[in-house]
């Protein structure tokens, strides 16, 4: 049997960590001892990911919460952990010897699977965004030239996307080395999960849902902006997730008087069921990867109106299960203006995708068993 070893910082709510599940869940316990790390604990998706494997975190969070000495050691922690050298961090708190290291997000993940102590193990990255639009790995880094070299050391990138992959190689001067795997979507369960009644009504001619991290990458904030400045008003918005923008948010929709409108659910471990009873996913994203939230809405039959970013016209199959702009403020409020005021153009996208729902691109559990062998 196989020792699988995935290292990803944390399992907060996001689409990285969502597809990791997903994965565990799809990788045959009976072939692959599998064991997942992470910085620190106690996350969202921790029992379920518990559930699947053997999961291990270098810091616990009870240390913070006990307050006094130990939250000082806890924040000691954390320190030597982003600043030691990334080989002393990896021999103190990798434990065992696996036969596949995976580095599941970029940035420091792939950093430490890099500098892995391990000569007999083959070591992959997984890059889940737009490294040219979406910078934040860089600051694992002291520069481009170690980015790039922490990536030559490791026997294989994947990239979720072709348009990360694109975007990946411009940025690295990589090309060799490198397969696209889209993420692993568990059909069964989505469409399970979605049958559930939510706890609100519809009460609009159009209902329109979101989901995400209300970080600053998801565009949450310009999407307030622009339903603020448009006149029609017969429309419904569900945000589905949390982050460090909600407040701001909540600032927005009162701002623009938008209280009957945009709703906030905060994270939902089922966010299927408000994506079923709703008419059209909306993308904002100033960058992406491969959304999982808009193949899971394509599953469940429900376009997508996005602004363009990596994945999304490979997963909408270039404007067959739903429409694509250009990633600026003037087209995403062009989009949602006609929209809100001709929500029946909803009905093509929709057929579209009764009609050639196998076209949705789903990943290969095949090419990731392959590339673990």
């Amino acid at each position: 049997m196989k020792k699988v070893m995935f290292f990803i910082e944390s399992l907060a709510p996001g689409g990285a960590e969502r597809a990791l599940v997903n994965l565990l869940k799809s990788l045959d316990k009976g072939k692959y001892d599998l064991y997942v790390y992470t910085v620190t604990d106690e996350d969202i998706y921790q029992k379920e990911v518990t559930d699947l494997c053997h999961y291990r975190s270098f810091l616990n969070k009870k240390m913070y919460r006990n307050g006094g000495l130990s939250k000082l050691l806890f924040w000691v922690g954390i320190k030597f952990i982003y600043n030691a050298p990334v080989s002393l961090v990896y021999r103190l708190f990798i434990q065992g010897k696996y036969d596949v290291e995976v580095g599941f997000v970029e940035g420091f993940a792939t950093k430490l699977v890099s500098s892995s102590t391990n000569p007999n193990s083959k070591k992959i990255a997984w890059v889940h965004t737009d490294t040219m639009k979406n910078e934040y790995a860089d600051n694992s880094f002291y520069n481009l030239k170690e980015q790039i070299e922490a990536y030559n050391r490791l026997n294989k990138i994947i990239t979720v996307s072709d348009t990360v992959k694109e975007s990946f190689e411009r940025k690295y001067r990589i090309s060799e080395n490198i397969e696209v795997i889209h993420n692993i979507i568990n059909i069964d369960e989505i469409i399970n999960k979605s049958t559930e009644k939510i706890d609100c009504s519809l009460n609009k001619s159009l209902q329109m849902v979101t989901a995400g991290r209300l970080e600053q990458q998801k565009g949450f904030i310009r999407l307030i902006e622009i339903l603020g400045h448009i006149k029609g008003k017969d429309y419904s918005l569900w945000i589905i997730g949390d982050g460090s923008q909600k407040e701001e948010i909540k600032k927005r929709i009162e701002k623009y008087h938008l209280g009957e409108n945009v709703r906030l659910f905060g994270f939902q471990e089922n966010l299927y069921k408000y994506i079923s009873k709703s008419d059209v996913f909306i993308c904002s994203s100033y960058a992406e990867g491969y959304s999982t939230a808009i193949s899971e809405s394509i599953i469940l039959g429900i376009p997508v109106f996005s602004v363009e970013c990596s994945g999304v016209v490979e997963q909408l199959k270039e404007g067959m299960f739903g429409v694509i702009v250009p990633n600026t403020d003037t087209d995403l409020t062009r989009m949602l203006n006609e929209l809100i005021n001709n929500p029946l153009m909803i009905t093509r996208y929709k057929q579209n995708i009764a009609n050639n729902h196998t076209e949705l691109q789903i990943s290969d559990l095949e090419k990731i068993e392959r590339l673990f062998d």
